[in-house]
């Protein structure tokens, strides 16, 4: 990947706004802000995915509206709590979680995929950003990895969360119950059929 022509896509609950500072930061890189997706972007594109277990986590934590846990998360499922342009449409049309939407709609040709009919079953054809780095076990080595970015968290923040602790310490796993573990299986089930070691990690089932 050539990084001084990449933009990075910032998916949201991914590491993003820490990402986005270090890039600024550090590097001068070219960043795109407001949440622009892969479709409109010219150039390389590149971003970060996340454990959908531990990113419904993160969202409820960034704004549970007073919600129990897993009331909020049926509800950001079913549509009734609505944050992203078109969110409800891909939810209607093709029975899938919020986490699945965000994907489709930062890495995907998310225009091709409203065009098909219901019975897409695999993400791959769609994908249009060309590198997807996954935040665990450590996003910082993985970015690293992938694409050569040495990012610095001391320099850019005084502290930080440790990658894979919600905010409030407990293991991420331990805010589902075993039907909320099965909902956001068949919810997600296209982002855990491209990434299948993240529904294994799902230690309830």
């Amino acid at each position: 990947m050539d990084l001084k022509n990449s933009k990075f896509i910032h998916y949201p609950r991914t590491g993003g706004r820490f990402v986005r500072a270090c890039l600024t930061e550090l590097y001068n890189h070219p960043v795109e802000t407001g949440m622009t997706p892969a479709s409109n972007i010219d150039g390389q594109r590149w971003g970060i995915i996340r454990n959908p277990f531990n990113w419904y986590v993160s969202m409820f934590h960034f704004d549970k509206r007073g919600y129990m846990f897993c009331d909020y998360i049926r509800k950001l499922n079913e549509g009734q709590i609505d944050y992203y342009w078109l969110m409800s449409k891909f939810l209607d049309k093709f029975d899938i979680g919020v986490a699945t939407y965000c994907f489709i709609y930062f890495f995907c040709d998310w225009r091709k995929m409203l065009e098909e009919d219901a019975s897409v079953d695999d993400l791959k054809p769609y994908i249009i950003a060309d590198k997807i780095i996954k935040y665990e076990p450590n996003l910082i080595e993985n970015i690293k990895k992938e694409i050569g970015l040495t990012l610095d968290e001391e320099y850019v923040f005084n502290k930080t969360m440790h990658i894979g602790e919600s905010p409030d310490k407990r293991p991420f796993m331990e805010f589902y119950n075993y039907e909320l573990i099965k909902y956001i299986k068949h919810k997600d089930r296209l982002l855990f059929k491209l990434y299948p070691e993240y529904e294994c990690n799902s230690n309830k089932s």
